[in-house]
């Protein structure tokens, strides 16, 4: 859809015949003049143990109000917020450091089309003119995150609300810049309103968006509600809440039927509204796709096996099962220990495997050696799923990352995230041997490539290795004190082992 007024982009998803798909479920829904939000639905359903009002900032973990100025990027700056609160919570930032950039997200997100031939992404991406200008939505910053592409520090990339000209151009060596310390670990649109406050509790905040018109605001009490069908052109970040806030607080003529709203952390600057807050009221009927965000450290993870550029913009679907592929070459000895991709419905239940292969295949049948995880989430949304076991590779290696889903009554329909086709605005390219998809047990496994789908969306992550000092036991890099003895040690026997293993499976197959 069209680049909301503030920035919000609202995505639908159809197939061939112009039919819109049910890929998001209800809570995608296009809201009418009588419809009963969601959201009020399950406030007065409320079955879990939650305080009747909450305000993540008594934690200290809400950080400042910004202001996003002439831009459109009000995506950009709820899902910073968003990590930056996640990230103090979980110990890996500071309230007052903790400050991601804007400017260098919302650059390299809606110019994700890189001219580096050595990316492995390279052919795919948006390629946008004035990326300040470019609206955005959860699936575009998700996607962007997940290619590792931020977060920087502000200090480094700062964000110029009212001139847009005085950022960007950036080059490209900055494109993967992660000086916060924190990369994405998942994305999830949370079901409904008390998933959506226990997350809050828990993480700080959620990212929200919604639709915003001035003449539904009462600037007096810095409350707002909306009962229209305009399609959503506003993200913010959801902080907190009050059960009992009172009704009255909203406009005269454009009233909700009962007490409750959300506290709401705006862009526009702390001079807007409270502080830059307001609230939101729970049955203001354009409320969509609150997502959470968790962030965890780049010291995390080493390094990321990736084709796709910027997430998914289509689906294989199946009734019944679906497998997806992935084949990879190792470029230096590693040990693959998580793989990244989207889950595209609700209460997926799924199996992650890494396959080291003989030689190039089309399928996943003549592994030499593989590890499996099986897992369970309840959201569709990103997420990178640690391996109970982690595969060690030699540089040269193939290797596959395949998962699996098959349906169920919880879960109907199963999909796989593609590229798809290149469109007016993004560019999608592939190569044939890199990514495959299977939609019947034990049957053909088909390229997307060669069927002009380009890239399934599925990322492996390789363990972080500790840089030792000169004394051997601090890493250089993280600050993690590696004892000789219980790290340096296990990792020589599991390297022997694995060698042993794979000496012994090579007879047997040649056997």
């Amino acid at each position: 859809n069209e680049n909301g007024e503030y920035g919000y982009v609202d995505y639908s998803f159809v197939d061939g015949d112009g039919n819109e798909l049910d890929i998001f479920g209800e809570k995608s829904y296009k809201p009418q003049q009588s419809e009963i939000s969601l959201f009020s639905f399950f406030t007065k359903n409320n079955s879990l143990s939650l305080p009747a009002a909450f305000d993540s900032r008594d934690n200290n973990c809400v950080t400042p109000v910004k202001q996003q100025g002439l831009s459109g990027n009000c995506w950009a700056f709820s899902t910073m917020s968003m990590l930056e609160s996640d990230a103090i919570l979980n110990d890996i930032d500071d309230l007052t450091p903790a400050d991601y950039s804007e400017a260098h997200f919302s650059w390299f997100t809606s110019k994700s089309l890189t001219d580096n031939t050595d990316d492995p992404t390279y052919g795919d991406g948006f390629n946008f003119d004035s990326p300040f200008e470019v609206g955005g939505n959860w699936i575009i910053a998700a996607g962007s995150l997940a290619r590792w592409t931020g977060a920087a520090e502000d200090t480094d990339y700062p964000f110029s609300p009212m001139d847009l000209s005085a950022m960007g151009n950036y080059d490209e060596s900055s494109r993967y810049d992660r000086g916060s310390g924190v990369i994405i670990k998942s994305a999830e649109e949370l079901l409904d309103m008390n998933d959506a406050k226990q997350w809050i509790m828990e993480h700080g905040s959620a990212t929200l968006a919604f639709y915003f018109g001035d003449e539904y605001y009462n600037s007096s009490s810095c409350a707002y509600f909306y009962n229209g069908t305009n399609t959503l052109n506003h993200e913010i970040t959801v902080v907190g809440w009050d059960d009992n806030y009172s009704l009255f607080n909203f406009n005269a003529d454009c009233r909700p039927e009962a007490n409750g709203a959300w506290l709401c952390k705006n862009s526009w600057g702390e001079e807007w509204g409270e502080d830059g807050c307001f609230w939101l009221s729970y049955d203001d009927v354009s409320l969509n796709q609150i997502v959470g965000y968790t962030a965890t450290s780049v010291y995390r993870y080493e390094d990321i096996y990736q084709y796709d550029g910027f997430g998914f913009h289509g689906r294989g679907y199946s009734n019944d099962y679906i497998r997806f592929v992935n084949v990879y070459t190792a470029d230096s000895d590693c040990e693959i220990t998580a793989v990244g991709t989207w889950l595209l419905q609700d209460n997926s239940d799924y199996t992650v495997e890494v396959f080291r292969l003989e030689r190039d295949l089309t399928a996943c049948d003549d592994a030499l050696s593989y590890v499996s995880t099986a897992a369970t989430v309840p959201y569709y949304g990103y997420y990178v799923t640690d391996l109970d076991e982690t595969l060690w590779l030699k540089k040269g290696d193939i290797f596959a990352v395949c998962v699996t889903l098959t349906a169920d009554a919880d879960c109907p329909t199963v999909n796989a995230p593609i590229e798809n086709v290149s469109a007016d605005d993004y560019s999608c390219y592939s190569e044939p041997g890199q990514s495959f998809v299977q939609i019947a047990r034990n049957g053909t496994w088909y390229d997307t490539s060669a069927q002009g789908l380009n890239n399934v969306c599925l990322k492996a992550l390789t363990a972080h290795r500790h840089k030792l000092n000169d004394t051997g036991n601090l890493c250089t890099q993280c600050g993690v004190v590696v004892e000789w003895s219980e790290d340096l040690f296990v990792k020589m026997i599991t390297c022997l082992f694995a060698h042993f293993t794979r000496i012994f499976d090579s007879y047997i197959i040649n056997k």
